[in-house]
Parts: structure tokens; sequence; C-alpha cells
């Protein structure tokens, strides 16, 4: 898959993430990758790990479908916690700089994020 960063010349570039991204190729769709392991299990009560364990959730289903990290095109986070996401921002940045790398072309997913309660299926926001 190709894909293209859209960065108007004009505008502040963004500190992890795209603006826009235009893809061309075969599309794969990912959804429902939190903090468990591969049983279904939570290994830590910690936003940054459990992060880390969905960002390595999302590697395995792209290798399932023969694809990596620089393929990605937008990533969608729900945290219950904003205060929780900012206390622990640099631990999150450092997991995904580990498990997604920086992005051979350069270029990050879109991303964006929304704090609320909306699952009651992680463990450390309860």
């Amino acid at each position: 898959m190709s894909t293209e960063t859209l960065q108007p010349a004009e505008w502040a570039r963004p500190k992890g993430y795209a603006n826009g991204m235009a893809a061309r190729g075969r599309m794969i769709f990912i959804s429902g990758q939190v903090g468990w392991d591969e049983q279904g299990r939570f290994t830590s009560d910690n936003l940054a790990e459990q992060v880390k364990q969905a960002l390595r959730n999302i590697v395995r289903v792209l290798e399932e479908g023969r694809a990596e990290p620089r393929h990605l095109v937008r990533l969608t986070w729900y945290v219950l916690s904003r205060e929780t996401y900012l206390r622990e921002a640099r631990e999150i940045g450092a997991a995904y700089r580990e498990v997604l790398g920086k992005h051979a072309n350069t270029s990050r997913p879109c991303r964006s994020w929304r704090s609320g309660d909306w699952s009651s299926s992680a463990r450390w926001w309860k």
C-alpha cells in the first residue's frame, strides 16, 4: 500500500499524528483492540502498559494481513480519564514508538482520542 501525508504547507506540523493521509492499495480494517493479551486477559492496570499491549495487538493483526505499522493511516483511541492519559503521556509515547516504530516513511497516521465512559471491558479505569 502506498500512503501520502497531507500537510498544508502553511500549517504547523502536528506532534504524533497526521492532519490527513491518502492511501492506495489493499485496505485492512482493525477494531476492538484493547490492552488484553492474546488470551483476552489484562496483565496490567496501568494505562501505558495497556496501550502498549493494544498496539502490539494492532501489529499482530497487521502481520496477519501481511501489512506493517507504516501502513496505518488512522487510529482512534478511547480513554476514560483524560487526566490519566495526560499523566502517562510520556510513557504512552514511548510505548507507541517502541511498538510501532518511527514509521519508515516518516509519516504518522491520523490519530484522535476521546475521553469518557464508553466501555466496561478494560480494567484501568474501573
